[in-house]
């Protein structure tokens, strides 16, 4: 199953700045859970989308929960917003449960 491309996904945390380190988090390590939440064939490889559909709400959704499950304080999660084309983008902020 191949639906599409992703041309870009946005990933926005938000929360406390540390005193020790002035940041939210850290940036190598924040890129290395969106890197591992979202990778080249995470359509083929989801049961998700193989039960729900490959569209981009639903591929949204998936890089939601991939990165609420791989961060370390999944509450400073704020918004994941897919781009699948320069004019289609879907922004989710996980006010939906879903499968």
């Amino acid at each position: 199953m191949w639906c599409f491309q992703i041309v870009l996904v946005e990933v926005t945390l938000r929360g406390p700045i540390s005193e020790d380190t002035g940041v939210v988090m850290n940036v190598q390590d924040f890129k290395a859970l969106v890197d591992a939440a979202v990778y080249k064939n995470m359509e083929k490889d989801s049961d998700y989308l193989k039960n729900v559909g490959c569209t981009t709400e639903n591929m949204c959704v998936l890089v939601w929960n991939n990165l609420k499950s791989l961060l370390p304080n999944p509450d400073l999660l704020h918004e994941v917003k897919v781009f699948a084309t320069e004019v289609e983008i879907v922004s989710y902020r996980g006010e939906t449960t879903y499968p």
